[in-house]
């Protein structure tokens, strides 16, 4: 599934993005030997200038902005990143979700989500 989703989004769309869960606070914690295939499996993508990966945000906040800000600021991006992405994840997973179900049960087909692309 994992393959097919970012075979179709390469086919369909200019750029895509991958993010990996990362433990976020909450009891549900990151599966380390899942990210560890991803990245064995789908590591090359990194090299594909089509695809972001999002490994984990806070890898990500320090590697591009380390030296650029002083350490509160780096704090500061941090937070607001992870915050920022739970609200995204809250408002955009229910259409996720919805998507699915209409795709399941006929009342749209695969063409048609592609051209709402």
């Amino acid at each position: 599934m994992i393959r097919r989703d970012i075979e179709m989004g390469l086919k369909y769309f200019k750029a895509i993005t991958v993010n990996v869960f990362i433990d976020n606070g909450t009891s549900v914690k990151q599966d380390r030997e899942l990210v560890q295939w991803f990245v064995e499996e789908f590591g090359h993508l990194t090299e594909d200038s089509r695809v972001e990966m999002l490994l984990d945000n806070g890898i990500f906040t320090i590697l591009a902005f380390w030296g650029v800000f002083p350490t509160e600021i780096l704090w500061e991006i941090f937070c607001t990143t992870y915050v920022m992405k739970w609200i995204v994840a809250f408002f955009d997973t229910p259409f996720v979700y919805l998507a699915d179900h209409l795709k399941n049960n006929g009342k749209i087909s695969e063409l048609q989500l592609s051209k709402a692309a």
